[in-house]
């Protein structure tokens, strides 16, 4: 399968995931819903494994790149949360959510660069994304930060931004030196292991309440299957372009809230929709 079709799924189950997490987030406290999350997309992979492969040796001495993958997705989702905390989202989505140029970096330093057409594709892709992320859906009512506010969300998007794009190439190398979902087994074991300690550390909401399992549940399982499908990326001749597709997950997210919730849209968040599909298309055609 092709890095743009992989990254455009991964892209789909990932809107699908935000738009429920963040209404879930509302009511529940967003650490309760990423330990769901973490846990029962564990939960899910584990089953899968044990119904269709064999579970891979923990024992093997590269078994560190799957863990290390594991630690980035959850410190990148981490700080990701922090940084919007902190300070105006206008600085936090697009600094954190411009990593794939940063796995492009990482992909031509590993000696698989990018041809400068498909370049100028996953440019517009992220500048889709980036437009839609900063664009307000409306409301004049801006609200003023501090210039600490401000430092301190840049470096927490910072920190997401790098998080995600090592998560992603240790990702990719662990589907090729384990498999795609085994290699996602094991890094999910790692990011559980560090939410667990974190949630029981910080939180002070525990409580999953019943009629929540079942929405929990169902984003953790598209949360694994997308990070898998990205994993899956490793595999081909390009995996940092499935980073670029998979970065518009933003987009379904807003999409899906136009259609689900009745969210209004701004001509300009239009655009930025526009672009990233053109942008995803131009660079499914150039494979």
């Amino acid at each position: 399968m092709s890095p743009v079709v992989l990254g455009s799924l991964a892209a789909l189950f990932w809107g699908v995931h935000d738009l429920v997490a963040g209404i879930s987030s509302r009511k529940l406290g967003h650490m309760v819903v990423v330990l769901g999350v973490t846990v029962f997309g564990l939960l899910a992979i584990t089953l899968w494994i044990g119904l269709t492969s064999e579970f891979p040796n923990m024992a093997r001495t590269d078994v560190w790149v799957p863990l290390a993958a594991g630690v980035g997705y959850a410190c990148a989702t981490l700080f990701l949360f922090a940084s919007f905390a902190a300070g105006p989202f206008s600085i936090a989505a697009p600094v954190g959510g411009s990593y794939p140029l940063t796995s492009m970096m990482i992909a031509a330093l590993l000696g698989n660069p990018t041809s400068g057409l498909q370049l100028v594709a996953a440019l517009t892709v992220i500048a889709g994304v980036v437009i839609v992320a900063v664009t307000e859906p409306g409301g004049d009512g801006a609200q003023t930060y501090d210039k600490q506010a401000i430092r301190r969300t840049i470096i927490c998007a910072g920190l997401a931004h790098i998080s995600f794009a090592v998560a992603i190439a240790l990702g990719q190398q662990a589907a090729v030196l384990f498999g795609a979902v085994e290699g996602t087994w094991i890094s999910r074991l790692a990011g559980a292991l560090l939410i667990l300690c974190l949630f029981f550390t910080v939180n002070t909401r525990r409580a999953l309440p019943f009629k929540w399992i079942a929405p929990v549940v169902a984003i953790g399982c598209l949360d694994a299957a997308a990070i898998s499908l990205l994993n899956a990326a490793g595999n081909t001749d390009q995996p940092q372009i499935a980073a670029v597709a998979g970065s518009a997950f933003g987009v379904v997210t807003i999409l899906l809230a136009r259609i689900i919730l009745k969210e209004q849209i701004s001509p300009k968040r239009w655009l930025g929709i526009a672009l990233t599909f053109v942008g995803v298309a131009v660079l499914s055609a150039l494979e």
